[in-house]
């Protein structure tokens, strides 16, 4: 099966959930062709590691927001969001009705402090196949029996919300970004001939333990042949793509 999957790779301003909302409801309707599945990144609505983030949490508003934007638009819809005691991500189909959940499991010791450790792997049936929808650091190659379990699951296809996030120095020294992330996802899907999808943010990181570094996009897709696919890096390099993908469910 071909689906086309659209990368959300947006600006995201740490504290101000309305925005966000407002924000990934306009780019999701600023493109002009049909697509199956939006992918929103981690913690899109308030930003990642944020150290407000418990105070600031209202998940039931966010995946309201995101449930009618779904129905409305019939599209399925993957996002992280915040909830009040996890790194979550949510999987929307396209009635509208939340029909998966995941929690980070590997949290990042120090920076997401604000959170709990989710404790189980999953994955859900959609009319686009099997998916997992593992979060960011889930698929760092030392943790790579995350998606790794997914896959075995019968998963299809990998949807990962992210937050990568590099220092002034990163920057500064115009350091290479992506092999983080190239080298598990080509694992994956040459392992198990599936594609593996991470969408990241972009903007400034404006509290919490990494308060200062830069979120810088750099999205990654690894086809289930295994070429690579990556979105523009930077601060501002706000971009949507369509991407056509074959996930063999």
């Amino acid at each position: 099966m071909t689906i086309k999957v659209a990368l959300i790779q947006m600006k995201v301003v740490y504290d101000e959930m309305n925005a966000n909302l407002e924000h990934a409801e306009e780019l999701l309707n600023e493109i002009d062709e049909p697509f199956d599945i939006a992918v929103l990144p981690e913690c899109f609505d308030l930003g990642w590691a944020n150290s407000n983030a418990l105070d600031l949490a209202n998940p039931k508003v966010v995946t309201e927001r995101l449930c009618s934007l779904a129905k409305e638009k019939n599209i399925h819809i993957v996002a992280g969001v915040t909830e009040n005691l996890y790194n979550a991500a949510v999987l929307i189909d396209d009635n509208g009705v939340i029909i998966g959940r995941h929690y980070k499991i590997n949290t990042l010791t120090d920076v997401e402090y604000m959170f709990s450790q989710g404790t189980s792997i999953s994955v859900f049936d959609t009319k686009l196949g099997r998916i997992g929808i593992p979060i960011c650091a889930d698929c760092f190659i030392k943790t790579i029996y995350i998606p790794e379990a997914m896959a075995r699951m019968g998963c299809d296809l990998i949807l990962s919300p992210c937050s990568w996030a590099v220092d002034s120095d990163f920057l500064a020294n115009g350091y290479v970004y992506g092999d983080t992330w190239i080298v598990p996802y080509t694992q994956i899907a040459q392992t198990y001939k599936i594609p593996v999808v991470g969408v990241s943010n972009v903007g400034k990181v404006t509290c919490g333990v990494w308060n200062g570094w830069s979120c810088i996009g750099n999205s990654i897709v690894v086809t289930a042949d295994c070429d690579v696919i990556s979105l523009p890096f930077g601060e501002d390099a706000e971009c949507v793509k369509i991407i056509n993908l074959y996930n063999g469910g």
